[in-house]
Order: structure tokens, then sequence, then C-alpha cells
């Protein structure tokens, strides 16, 4: 089966990287320009007796190593790489020009193994890294630092950092950047998170990436998808499954959209806002985590935040710690709405956390608080299995939400148009009341 990580990839791949990919899948390869011109292909095989470090980068004679052909490449310019095994640091000596970037691409079989970070891309501007598999780097994977407009594309990047103290390392790092799309790319097995962006990062597109199993090991602090800091950043269609800690965590940002992604069985929260206002958190699937499904919460509260269309269900059952499907603490109360959210136990008595007290039904919570979750549901979602999250025929989720909600997709995050499924009574609102809540829309 296709991953939903692999459907996002394909659908935001431009056509010219596609053209390029293919070629290379088909074993072929792109000419040179003239030599009297700037080469549009630099061409980097180790596996190839002539390759050389000194010469032009040609497919004649190509570089040994990546870590060159960064140095060299300019604006406008393709790196190709062979198939093999590199290792080494590849630090940018330019940048790439708007709509012109530099674009490194990796072709079938290649392994960047053990090298201090695989790529690092600091006050560089431009840039697209894709297809490679990144392993075992002793820091970062990927590092981004003081850099604008770069795209990450379609990488796995796994086993990043030791699991000792002051050792740890994220797979991919966006540090003080702007305008950086983290795309497709799977980030599993690393001694911190999966993905991190930090220090007033804006503008950062963190789509269709899967985030397995990151663990410090040592103490639970490893989250799937982590933003700590700045505004403005997106975060939608990701999956974030078996995390050491939340799978996806907002600290101290603001005006953020978390929508369409499926967030399950991880260490403490689904989703956790943490000090993070005016988030819209809507469209999520968000299943079977230790703690609160959906958590507001923080030292000065996470209010003005939008949570809506929602599915979660089974999380905080017999958890060590807090309990509860939605939890708003009383610092992130003010100016925040939840609606339209579906919520659903097998097991287990906490429905809502609002404040300080705990709610065991829809019904009891929307009697105390009669403005919140007007059009909420507490039922069954009928889920097709016990990890595939899609919606089954006759799923009250089915054409129920509401599509004007702050964030909502269309189509859903996965590349499913919203359809009317003919056999469902349209109960949702907005310019298309057949929204399904979730992050999947149901295919009659």
């Amino acid at each position: 089966m296709t991953s939903p990580a692999h459907t996002l990839l394909r659908r935001r791949l431009p056509a010219t990287a596609v053209a390029v990919v293919a070629a290379w899948a088909a074993g072929l390869v792109l000419l040179a320009a003239p030599a009297s011109a700037a080469a549009s292909v630099l061409f980097v095989d180790q596996g190839n007796p002539a390759c050389s470090d000194t010469g032009s980068g040609t497919q004649t004679k190509p570089y040994c190593t990546i870590v060159k052909a960064a140095v060299v490449a300019i604006g406008g310019q393709t790196v190709q790489v062979a198939a093999g095994t590199y290792t080494g640091t590849a630090s940018f000596g330019h940048s790439g020009d708007p709509g012109n970037p530099i674009t490194v691409v990796a072709g079938p079989g290649v392994v960047v193994d053990g090298a201090a970070k695989a790529f690092s891309i600091s006050a560089k501007n431009h840039i697209v890294i894709q297809g490679f598999t990144i392993r075992n780097t002793t820091s970062y994977g990927i590092y981004v630092f003081g850099a604008n407009d770069i795209t990450l594309r379609g990488n796995q990047v796994s086993t990043a950092g030791q699991p000792v103290d002051g050792l740890t390392r994220p797979g991919i790092y966006v540090n003080s950047s702007t305008s950086v799309h983290v795309l497709g790319n799977t980030v599993d097995h690393n001694t911190d998170s999966g993905i991190v962006v930090t220090n007033e990062s804006t503008g950062v597109e963190v789509s269709g990436n899967t985030a397995v199993a990151n663990a410090r090991g040592y103490t639970r602090a490893a989250a799937g998808i982590d933003i700590r800091g700045g505004s403005g950043i997106t975060v939608d269609g990701n999956v974030a499954h078996d995390n050491e800690d939340s799978g996806i965590n907002l600290t101290t940002t603001q005006g953020n959209t978390i929508a369409g992604n499926v967030v399950y069985a991880n260490g403490d929260h689904g989703i956790d806002d943490r000090d993070s206002p005016n988030s819209a958190i809507v469209g999520n699937t968000v299943v079977r985590n230790v703690t609160a499904g959906i958590n507001l919460e923080g030292t000065t509260g996470s209010s003005g935040c939008t949570l809506a269309n929602n599915v979660s269900v089974d999380n905080g059952i017999n958890s060590p710690r807090t309990s509860s499907n939605i939890r708003v603490d009383a610092l992130s109360i003010s100016g925040t709405t939840i609606d339209r959210d579906l919520v659903y136990l097998s097991a287990g008595t906490i429905q809502f956390i609002w404040g300080k007290t705990g709610y065991t039904s829809l019904t009891a919570f929307r009697t105390a608080n009669p403005t919140q979750e007007q059009h909420g549901l507490q039922a069954n979602p009928r889920f097709a299995g016990t990890t595939d999250f899609h919606l089954l025929a006759g799923s009250p989720a089915i054409d129920s939400a509401d599509s004007g909600a702050p964030g909502q997709l269309n189509p859903d995050a996965f590349g499913t148009a919203r359809v009317d499924d003919p056999a469902t009574t349209n109960t949702g609102s907005g310019p298309r009341p057949f929204d399904d809540r979730g992050a999947y829309e149901f295919r009659p």
C-alpha cells in the first residue's frame, strides 16, 4: 500500500523534479551542457573509476563526493548523485537564486552513512534536498540555520545522534529560518525528535511526513514533530506514531495551523499545545496516545485556540499522568473554542477536561459549558482497522464537519477530494456541508 506521506509527496512534486527522478529510475542520465556555459547538471558517482573532486563534475568525469558538489553548485544547477554509500557533511558554498534553486537529487540506492551531518545549510537560500537515505549521523541528519526558501523532500533520516545525555539529535533540525518546506520525509529512530522547528522560524511547512519511534531512551522527551518557537507554521498531513513523547508538540509558538494529521500510540499527548496561543487544530485523527489526545496547557496558557472537526479516540486510558480525549487547562480557556469534534472511549472514563474539571461524557461537558461543542459527537467513529483510521460506511464522522473551520483542508491532506456520501444526510456546515471529521475523507 502506498503510504500517506508518499501520496502527498507525489502531489507536491514539481514536474521538473518528477522528470529527474523518473530518469534515474529508468537508468537514464541527463547530458551536461556544453563546456562554454555553466553546466545545468553536476554529477556525483563515487563508483565511477574516473571520478575526481578536482574535476568539473561532468558525466564522464563526475565528482567523487557530495561534499565537493555542494561547495561548487550554483543557482539553477542540479546535482545528481549516483548509487553508493557516501559520508562527509555537505555544506553549501553558494545560495541558489529565486526560482532557480540548487537542487541535490539522490538516484536509487544512495545512502549517506556515518557523517557528522549529512547536509548543513547555514545562511544559504533557495536549496532543494531530495530523495536521500541518511543514517547514523553523529549530529543532525539535515541541519538548516538562518536560511530562506529551503525544500527538504522525500528523504529518510534515521538514527541521528546517540541515546546519551548531551549527544541526542533530531533527524531534521530547522533553526531561525523562513519559508522552509519539509515535505514527505520519513524520520524514524532518531535519538531526539524526528523533526524540530525552532528559534523564531516563520512560514515553515511540515507536510506529509512520517515520524516513527523517535526516542532518547533514557528520558521521555523526543516527539515526532516538535515546534519550539516561531509563528505561522503549518503542520498538515503527517503521520506520527510510537514516538517517545507527544506525536506533535508545540511550545512557546503562536498562530500555527495543525490540520489533517494522523497521530497515534505516542508516549505522551497526541497533539500537545503548550504556551502556544491562537493555534488552529482542525481535522486531525488522534488515537490511543498515553495521555490527553489533544492538550492545551502551559504556564501562560494556550488561549485563543480553535479546535474543530477532530476525531479523538481512546486517549489517556489508564494513563499514569493526564487522561481525556481533549483537555484545555484553566490558562487556555480564554478565547478558545471547540466544536464538531468526535470523541469516543472503549474503556476509561474522561472524555474532556475543561479547566480543572473532568467530564465523563459530552452531554455532561456541554451542560456545564453550553457554548462549547454544540455540534460535538460522542460515538464510535468506525475505523477500518486498529492502525488504519479511514472511515467505514456509516461512520458518524461522515458529512458532519465544518468546512469553514480555519485550516480545514480541501482536498484532505492525503489528496482525497471532499465528496458527498449519498447514503449519509449532510449535517455539516460551511461552504461544503459534507466534509468529514478527522484526517480522512470517506470515499463511498
